[in-house]
Parts: structure tokens; C-alpha cells; sequence
């Protein structure tokens, strides 16, 4: 690096490719060490945690009588032939988020949503998840997904095999 005065009285500053490095990698170096040094001290993200989650094969009409709706074209009883039920918690370290909206969806094996919920958050951070599956519902891989303002997350679990 060198500098050199014009007869102008104007400074001019020559920066070699060997300087120019040097100046951007020990910026990039100053970048990460901010970006670590922040992180450590930044408070916890909140997490969804989807606990297990429990298929039951019903045996004949069994009926899920707390999913019923009067709305539209359908009421009365609704007729499975799986119970799934499970929980989703959203949790800051080890502490419940009280009061937080929570969507839950799941889909089929073929991408189309088979169920859909909302609810708050109670005192441990939790809602239930729980509804059945029609009796022709198709076999295999179903995903249930769970997103809140902050955070989301996914849990896979299998239908009839």
C-alpha cells in the first residue's frame, strides 16, 4: 500500500490484491465472531414439540362424538375408523408458552389436508390433538404439521400398516 500526493495536493491511496484480502478476510472473521457473540447472548427461540402421536384402529361404527359439527350439510353423528390423538407443545427451554395460537394441519398420504385445528395454548403450554379418520381413509404416511407465530414443526406417523 503506498501513497502518493498529485501536484493537485489530492491523496491517492493504491490498496495491493495481498491488502485487499487481508482487509476482507479479517472482516469476514470480525462478522462471524459478532454473529457468535450475539447468538450467546440473545434469548432462547420458542419450539413446537409434537409428542407422541397414537393411531388406534376402531373395531365396527365406533363414533367420535366430539368431533361432531351442525354446520352446512353435515350433522349428527361422524363414524372413524382411526383415533388419532397427540399433543403439541410450545415451550421456551424447558418453560410452557401460555396463551399462543397454535394451527395444526394433517395431510394424507397423497397431500391433501384431512384435518385442520386451532387453538390457544393452556397452563402447560400444550393444546390436544385429536379427531378421527373416515373408514375409507387411505393407508400409509400421514404428516401433521403445527405452526404458532414463532415457530413450527412437523411429525410423520403411520395409518393402517
Amino acid at each position: 500500500m503506498g501513497v502518493k500526493e498529485s501536484k493537485e495536493n489530492v491523496v491517492v491511496i493504491e490498496i495491493t490484491a495481498k491488502t485487499l484480502v487481508m482487509i476482507l478476510a479479517t472482516a469476514l472473521v470480525l462478522g462471524f465472531l459478532s454473529y457468535y457473540f450475539l447468538s450467546f447472548f440473545s434469548p432462547p427461540s420458542p419450539e413446537l414439540k409434537i409428542g407422541d402421536i397414537n393411531v388406534k384402529p376402531l373395531s365396527g361404527k365406533a363414533s367420535l362424538k366430539g368431533n361432531i359439527t351442525n354446520q352446512g350439510n353435515v350433522s349428527g353423528e361422524v363414524y372413524a375408523s382411526y383415533e388419532i390423538n397427540s399433543t403439541v407443545c410450545l415451550v421456551v427451554g424447558e418453560k410452557p408458552v401460555v396463551g399462543e395460537w397454535i394451527i395444526v394441519e394433517v395431510r394424507d398420504p397423497e397431500g391433501h389436508v384431512v384435518w385442520v385445528d386451532q387453538r390457544k395454548t393452556g397452563k402447560n403450554g400444550c393444546i390436544p390433538v385429536y379427531f378421527g379418520l373416515k373408514p375409507d381413509a387411505v393407508k400409509g404416511k400421514y404428516m401433521l404439521y403445527a405452526s404458532c407465530r414463532t415457530a413450527k414443526a412437523s411429525e410423520a406417523f403411520m395409518v393402517g400398516g
